[in-house]
């Protein structure tokens, strides 16, 4: 009799855990990763506009590579490659010159690593920047092989705009109309420079802006044996 009360009792077990509805397990919900790129770009940022030389090239790695190959082109990242080199730092500071108011694409491969980034900066239009009135100071020197020399400095009221074939040119009021000046493709940390080259010592016309102080420098010079004279004309922008 107890041998078929324990073959019941198991049979009414087996029968219990069979029919038992096991609890749902909720399913562990895996995280979307983050697609953060390895390489990003820091300076210029995308569209800035900056300096036509003189500035670095910046970019930041989380992966520390440590080797790179930095590409500039007019047209394209691929197409008409201006400027092609390789670095092992995370910036490069630009060793020529850009032309104003011109758009660059630049392009940092990693070394090993099918990943790169491409960016486009702009250079400064400083006839756009430049292009207005100005009260200046202007000082006027001129000298005759015979007669001596005169030097006079008035304030005077300064306009600068843009001449024919996109440069630069000025006028006051005590001078006459003066002729346009291209920009010249010379490497300063701390201006541009526009400038008529006439071969000659005694003639010249050149335009500075300087970038720190905001400051404009004009001077223009010619002459002969008999005599010549300059004007330098002084101005701020504010």
């Amino acid at each position: 009799m107890k041998a078929n009360t324990t073959y019941l009792l198991f049979i009414f077990l087996f029968i219990t855990l069979s029919c038992s509805t096991p609890e749902e397990i909720d399913p562990i919900e895996e995280e979307t990763p983050i697609d953060t790129p390895q390489l990003t770009l820091t300076y210029p940022l995308q569209d800035e506009e900056v300096h036509y030389c003189c500035f670095t090239l910046e970019w930041e790695d989380s992966e520390n590579e440590g080797e790179y190959r930095v590409q500039l082109s007019k047209s394209s990242y691929t197409q008409n490659i201006l400027f092609d080199t390789i670095v092992s730092e995370t910036s490069l500071e630009f060793p020529t010159t850009l032309l104003p108011s011109e758009e660059y694409y630049w392009k940092v491969i990693p070394k090993n690593l099918d990943e790169s980034q491409s960016g486009i900066f702009r250079i400064f239009d400083y006839i756009e920047k430049l292009n207005r009135s100005y009260v200046a100071s202007i000082n006027s020197y001129s000298w005759m092989l015979l007669e001596g020399s005169t030097d006079t400095t008035h304030q005077t009221n300064l306009k600068i705009f843009r001449g024919d074939n996109n440069m630069i040119t000025y006028e006051t009021d005590h001078t006459h109309f003066q002729p346009n000046l291209p920009f010249k493709e010379e490497r300063h940390e701390d201006f541009v420079l526009f400038e008529i080259d006439h071969g000659y010592p005694l003639d010249s016309d050149y335009l500075k802006y300087f970038f720190d102080n905001d400051s404009i420098f004009i001077y223009s010079a010619s002459g002969g044996n008999g005599g010549g004279g300059s004007t330098t004309i002084k101005a701020v922008y504010d």
